[in-house]
């Protein structure tokens, strides 16, 4: 549903790119998308070698749906899309990097209802597998290709200022993303700690819009405030909304050390 969202959200430009609403509401979709990708890939049910490809074809949908959505209004602009997908892969991987530790550590994983006794997390890859990680592979490197094609180095230098922005960006996603996981998670006052992760991501644009100006080399103008806001206001109800589903529908956060000890 969120990836069709994306898509959707930018068949009328006209309505989409005037002011900050729509935009925002396309970004917080997509990033929010890749922190629950990055999440369950470290997180959900199943082994490894299944969720690591599925979560990279999640992964690979959001860059898609994002280049559809730009391809409505921007001809295929594959300086955008280049952004984009290489701000989304770094927050993939930067949410990835501050979870694993952590789950390798307690043994933690998400698991339905009883089945925290049960070792489902075989770590070896079968054919299937690699055959679908290599679809993903392909798919994003052909359509990134065509995308890209005529792009040269001298192009990627002057956008370097918009992919250190890009950078910036995944980084203060993560921060936002991990306190509203954590929140998700949680066994005790998840109410509170929702709140809490929710207040600190709508406070935090206060700093995003400074440093994001530092970084771009020009003042802040006024309507980013609002736009930051918004975003990560939407990105929050992504996450949150994901982690009810997932508790409603009988899915917990456990530790198979405490469950074998």
């Amino acid at each position: 549903m969120s990836l069709i969202l994306i898509t959707l959200a930018c068949l009328d430009p006209a309505f989409v790119f005037r002011g900050e609403f729509l935009p925002g509401l396309m970004n917080g979709t997509e990033w929010g998308q890749v922190s629950i990708a990055a999440t369950w890939c470290a997180l959900g049910p199943f082994s490894l070698a299944r969720r690591l490809p599925l979560a990279a074809g999640w992964l690979a949908g959001v860059i898609l749906a994002n280049g559809i959505s730009l391809a409505s209004d921007l001809d295929w602009r594959g300086d955008l899309l280049l952004i984009f997908a290489t701000q989304f892969l770094l927050q993939w991987v930067f949410v990835q990097m501050a979870i694993w530790p952590i789950a390798l550590l307690f043994d933690l994983r998400i698991s339905y209802r009883d089945d925290g006794m049960k070792d489902d997390r075989d770590r070896h890859f079968g054919i299937r597998e690699i055959l679908i990680l290599m679809i993903v592979v392909a798919t994003v490197l052909g359509v990134g290709r065509l995308t890209l094609k005529g792009f040269t180095l001298d192009q990627l230098f002057r956008i370097h200022r918009e992919i250190k922005q890009g950078i910036v960006i995944a980084s203060l996603n993560v921060l936002i993303a991990l306190p509203l996981i954590a929140a998700g998670v949680s066994r005790n006052r998840v109410v509170l700690a929702s709140v809490a992760a929710v207040a600190f991501a709508l406070i935090a644009p206060v700093v995003e819009v400074q440093l994001l100006a530092l970084v771009r080399g020009s003042p802040a103008e006024q309507h980013e405030l609002f736009y930051w806001v918004w975003t990560n206001l939407v990105q929050s109800v992504w996450i949150l909304a994901v982690h009810l589903v997932l508790r409603t529908g009988g899915y917990r956060f456990v530790s198979r050390r405490a469950t074998t000890s």
